[in-house]
């Protein structure tokens, strides 16, 4: 009979504490173990000493939530042997023990209580104390806000002075800050790590401190230091990368010009020496004709005229000399009427001048010779200094 009854409370199984984060959800689920026929399921939860309805589901009436659980809490599962709902947006008033109860007929009703617990935990903290308790001494304060209450501990990578005082303050919502309090001296350096354990999770933070003030000075004038050399260093990197930039700059304004720049120079040389004699063949063409029409006018007046003789040259060009003119009255002075064409002189010019049937003066070829000189010499000159020049 007593193994029957420990069936009997054995033939609903669920979980007797559930735990759930403060803002999240929790999931309540119930079975239902015994082969009887089951005619409804309800779930309720304490309100100080009484349980009230908060859910039923049955073959006749369907799923029911109850109150302001229609938008509290929702069914993830209804049948007659096995009940799950869901509560969602958890708060505090949330946490209290929920039951859920099959009524079986003829037998009565098997139930289980369930107990959810909401938890919470904040951000851990590190603070260093500006009150030094000591001369020498330094502290620094590691703290937590949870429920439950949370585990806080103080790991160091050398020998703590004195041991670490726990403080703890009950708040009203129902959680407790925690706050761990480590001294330590201020001639050694420390690497110390404050560590959280709490159902939530566990959380760590590590604090590198210094070695008071005379190891702060001295960090201070090493950073200082290092600053400045690494300041110089990129100073002295862009002065020589300037420097080298305006090196290649130079060395390519003093390479000679190509094989086509050289050959531009030529034709342009050409081109210049050519532009320096054509207007003066040019007038002296303009002369001869001047002359051939006086001649024409003098000889309708009873003149004799100049003749003209045009004897071909050797490079295909026309060689202008003047006829002997009939003498004029002796007068015993020597007379002035002489023929313009006389008056040049005959001096070997340049080729292209003697193929134009002109020869220039000894000062214009000299001219041109210098010229030409001035033109070879910049052909070969480095590309800055002809720039210059």
């Amino acid at each position: 009979m007593e193994e029957q009854m420990m069936g009997l409370k054995a033939a609903v199984k669920s979980e007797s504490i559930i735990a759930a984060a403060l803002g999240g959800e929790a999931n309540l689920y119930c079975n239902f173990s015994l082969s009887v026929d089951v005619l409804q399921v309800t779930w309720q939860k304490r309100n100080g000493s009484s349980f009230q309805n908060i859910a039923t589901y049955s073959p006749s009436h369907g799923m029911r939530l109850i109150g302001s659980y229609q938008k509290k809490a929702h069914f993830m599962r209804a049948t007659l042997k096995a009940s799950a709902i869901t509560l969602q947006n958890l708060t505090f008033e949330d946490e209290s023990y929920y039951r859920c109860i099959f009524n079986v007929f003829p037998h009565g009703s098997f139930s289980k209580d369930i107990y959810l617990n909401v938890q919470t935990i904040s951000e851990l903290t590190v603070e260093n104390d500006s009150h030094f308790p000591t001369k020498g001494l330094l502290t620094a304060v590691c703290s937590a806000t949870g429920k439950p209450v949370p585990q806080i501990s103080w790991l160091a990578d050398g020998n703590m002075d004195e041991s670490p005082e726990i403080h703890h303050i009950q708040n009203a919502n129902g959680t407790v800050t925690v706050a761990n309090r480590l001294t330590f001296s201020a001639n050694h350096r420390f690497v110390l790590v404050c560590l959280l354990d709490h159902p939530q999770g566990r959380k760590m933070k590590v604090v590198y401190l210094a070695e008071g003030r005379e190891g702060v000075q001295k960090t201070i004038i090493i950073m200082a230091v290092s600053i400045a050399g690494l300041f110089f260093t990129i100073l002295i990197l862009c002065t020589i990368k300037l420097i080298n930039r305006r090196k290649k700059k130079l060395e390519r304004k003093g390479v000679p010009g190509t094989p086509e720049e050289e050959k531009a120079l030529n034709q342009d040389l050409r081109q210049k020496a050519m532009s320096l004699h054509t207007p003066k063949v040019q007038h002296i063409v303009h002369q001869n004709e001047e002359n051939l029409n006086s001649n024409a006018h003098a000889k309708e007046l009873g003149c004799m005229p100049m003749e003209e003789n045009r004897k071909a040259t050797t490079d295909g060009g026309v060689q202008i000399t003047p006829a002997p003119a009939a003498p004029w009255p002796s007068t015993g002075e020597p007379s002035v009427h002489k023929n313009p064409m006389s008056t040049i002189p005959e001096v070997h010019g340049s080729p292209r001048l003697e193929r134009s049937g002109v020869r220039s003066t000894p000062a214009e070829e000299k001219a041109l010779h210098q010229d030409l000189k001035e033109k070879a010499v910049s052909l070969h000159m480095p590309k800055d200094q002809h720039v210059a020049y």
